[in-house]
């Protein structure tokens, strides 16, 4: 498992040095350091693929494991896309690069290029802590897709009103020329202004340039970074919980033996040894009664259970206090 996640590791890095070095949108066309790594990552994964589906004894229980299904996707797309399409553009198409089509065949094979991505899942599942933090993403999604429909309603109701109250004017021909415009331009320069230059470029490009990056600022702005504020509040709030008990407890145990050492002048602290008479006593007084009340136990009940703590003849104070926080 850890030489698989290794090798996963290793095949994220080189997939962002393929995208940083190599401008060939075709593998055959590639640099021969870029196709030989190709080769080895596909075979890697492919040979591993082999011995974890040769390791089912009935084949049919593979289909029942979830995580080797999505591993048997992943591996089939890297060999469709390292060994099949190679073989298919080397020996269907003349000169290497398809000619028919050749702007959206060469888009297909990108997008192809971009789903080896999806390898990463596999190393966020070696971490346990990310994957709770994704499930907590998804469990929230149903709360997060009608938040987004909330936004949508507003924008959609003030485009509305703007579109109207703006016509005729400068400021509507540039912003409001139509509701759809409208509605793109409040979300734009209203809701992630520091972004509105990068999303009116990607606009400009193409629209699916600027759909994507919009999904990238809802899911990594809006949600990612949310939850990390969640998470930090959440830790913040546990700690500051933790704390309080402590400083409570510390409290108690400081008036336990003040007043201990009222009704005792000649005892150590936590090594006096006391009966269970003497812890009657010491709970019957004013100042003990109030500190144990004021950690959330009850009095009586707690001399309800003094048999409980007492069974020994004499114990020390500092296991009363113990049982006691």
């Amino acid at each position: 498992d850890y030489a698989t996640l290794m090798v996963i590791a290793c095949n994220t890095l080189w997939i962002a040095v393929d995208a940083e070095f190599n401008d060939a949108d075709l593998l055959m066309e590639a640099p021969i350091m870029f196709q030989v790594a190709e080769h080895l990552f596909c075979f890697a994964f492919f040979f591993e693929w082999i011995v974890r589906f040769s390791a089912f004894k009935d084949k049919k229980d593979c289909f029942r494991d979830t995580s080797f299904v999505f591993d048997t996707v992943l591996a089939w797309m890297s060999v469709g896309e390292t060994w099949i399409m190679t073989c298919i553009v080397a020996f269907y198409f003349s000169g290497g690069a398809p000619q028919i089509g050749n702007t959206s065949v060469l888009r297909l094979f990108r997008l192809i290029r971009i789903s080896r991505m999806a390898r990463v899942l596999r190393l966020l599942r070696a971490l346990p802590e990310l994957m709770v933090l994704i499930k907590g993403v998804v469990s929230a999604g149903r709360s997060v897709f009608f938040t987004l429909c909330l936004l949508v309603v507003v924008l959609f109701i003030f485009a509305v009103a703007f579109k109207q109250l703006s016509k005729d004017t400068d400021f509507g021909e540039k912003y409001f020329q139509s509701i759809f415009g409208s509605m793109f331009s409040l979300l734009v320069y209203g809701t992630v202004p520091d972004m509105s230059e990068i999303i009116l470029a990607a606009s400009a490009e193409h629209f699916l340039f600027c759909a994507m990056l919009l999904a990238y600022i809802f899911v990594a702005f809006f949600t990612v970074l949310n939850l990390l504020i969640g998470v930090i509040v959440q830790v913040v709030d546990v700690v500051s919980q933790v704390e309080n008990e402590e400083i409570t407890v510390k409290d108690v145990r400081r008036r336990l033996l003040s007043a201990l050492s009222k009704l005792f002048p000649d005892s150590r602290g936590e090594a006096t040894r006391i009966s269970k008479d003497d812890f009657q006593l010491l709970l019957t007084t004013a100042d003990s009664a109030r500190a144990i009340n004021d950690l959330g136990v009850d009095v009586v009940g707690l001399l309800e259970s003094e048999d409980f703590i007492f069974q020994d003849n004499n114990v020390g104070l500092g296991y009363t206090t113990d049982s006691i926080t």
